[in-house]
């Protein structure tokens, strides 16, 4: 049996592996300015400070058991975070500023959520994003958003079963020169799955009062 718990101090080295392999963070953080390795570097600068927002997926009698991890929290509390990017190399910097001209809409942004390949498609990774829903809900907040690589379409596929699409595109400097999609949640979001087929659409008019000449008259 699995269930949902607060990250825990013992937790954070299974965490920080669990997150580096949602992205470039094992290539990213090399040549940081503490001389750290990517492990060390993500517990200290990036998990620690949002250990209180952290749930891990955990198993009955096995708690020490990291098997996912879901880290939210509003917009607000993530602006607040110390920023770890003056510690990177200032090529690797360079190369994901990018990442910065993201802007995330007032809500709820879930930072990361990963989740061991064992248990996907068992209706856990659902478990994680409707507990951060849940949470958004409590703190009065009907926006969810998040950062997924272009290149990560099982996790895209995911996010679009959860009701999401993609409302921004960017990309970094080379080499890194891939997509990075903002995906976004709300209600006015949900009301328009399948929009082309729905009633809303048929009766939408680009053009009214409009005297249309062909260019044969």
């Amino acid at each position: 049996m699995h269930y949902l718990i607060p990250a825990r101090h013992e937790h954070l080295e299974q965490i920080a592996v669990q997150l580096a392999n949602t992205g470039y963070w094992r290539l990213g953080l090399e040549g940081n300015l503490p001389q750290l390795d990517y492990v060390s570097f993500m517990i200290k600068y990036i998990i620690t400070p949002q250990l209180h927002f952290t749930t891990v997926l955990v198993e009955k009698r096995k708690e020490e058991i990291v098997h996912g991890v879901l880290i939210c929290s509003s917009l607000k509390e993530l602006e607040k975070l110390p920023d770890y990017s003056q510690y990177l190399h200032p090529t690797i910097g360079t190369t994901f500023n990018a990442v910065k001209e993201i802007q995330f809409p007032e809500g709820y942004v879930i930072s990361f959520l990963t989740l061991d390949k064992a248990l996907r498609g068992q209706k856990f990774g659902k478990k994680l994003f409707q507990f951060a829903e849940n949470k958004a809900k409590e703190e009065g907040f009907e926006n969810i958003s998040l950062l997924v690589w272009s290149f990560s379409t099982q996790a895209i596929k995911f996010y679009h079963s959860m009701g999401m699409i993609v409302t921004q595109c960017i990309t970094c400097e080379p080499p890194i020169d891939l997509p990075i999609l903002c995906l976004q949640k709300n209600p006015l979001i949900v009301s328009m799955n399948n929009y082309l087929e729905s009633s809303k659409y048929e009766q939408l008019h680009l053009v009214k009062n409009e005297i249309r000449i062909s260019p044969m008259d």
